[in-house]
């Protein structure tokens, strides 16, 4: 399973993203405070299923197509 995980903030994406990762479900949290660097090596982790889930605020919005999940 991948997907993607829409939150309402930051702390909210953070949150999500320890709370699957400690129950064995490798996620990351991708956010305004995420360089666009990061960003890019958190989809290929996606797509490459190193995690299963990314968990976002405002960065993955309407137009944003991966095809991956």
């Amino acid at each position: 399973m991948r997907a993607l995980g829409f939150c309402v903030s930051i702390a909210h994406a953070e949150f999500m993203a320890a709370c699957f990762a400690e129950a064995g479900i490798p996620s990351r949290a991708v956010t305004s405070k995420t360089s666009p660097e990061e960003r890019q090596g958190a989809i290929a982790a996606l797509r490459s299923r190193e995690i299963n889930v990314l968990f976002s605020v405002d960065i993955f919005n309407e137009g944003f197509d991966l095809p991956d999940i």
